[in-house]
């Protein structure tokens, strides 16, 4: 009984500082739902999908998600999960007029402006891709006509 009358006060401390804080999330990882003006896209994560999946289909990298999302571990997003994929305004609609270009191997934004006649920083606007360095093969990338 002697050790209780010298715990009930520090517990007691410890429950008003708890009933202060509020409810704490059980770990980083659960919380996963990004929020804020400064997202101009979401995504619901499907079964089966990956940082660098959702990344790939939005032409950016997992780390940018993952920062993007204040992900602690990149390598766990649970299904349901809204993220934000891309920061920013909403992209400008897609011009009448321009193509497709798919990203090959060695490509760089500067190259590929020099034979479109485009900046890369231009190309990097109208595909909102948030770093001009960041491209990778296979990525679809819209050529506004001139």
């Amino acid at each position: 009984m002697g050790t209780f009358r010298r715990l009930a006060p520090i517990v007691s401390i410890v429950v008003m500082l708890l009933l202060l804080i509020g409810p704490m999330p059980a770990s980083a990882e659960t919380e996963q739902t990004a929020s804020g003006p400064g997202c101009s896209m979401w995504y619901v994560v499907k079964p089966g999908d990956t940082l660098n999946k959702i990344a790939a289909k939005y032409g950016t990298t997992a780390s940018y998600l993952a920062s993007l999302n204040g992900l602690a571990n990149p390598n766990f997003i649970r299904s349901g999960a809204t993220l934000c994929v891309r920061a920013g305004s909403p992209p400008p609609p897609t011009p009448a007029c321009g193509y497709w270009y798919t990203v090959k191997p060695g490509d760089t934004l500067n190259k590929i402006g020099q034979w479109t006649g485009w900046s890369a920083w231009q190309l990097a606007n109208v595909n909102c891709i948030p770093n001009p360095d960041r491209i990778y093969a296979g990525q679809k990338l819209w050529i506004p006509c001139r």
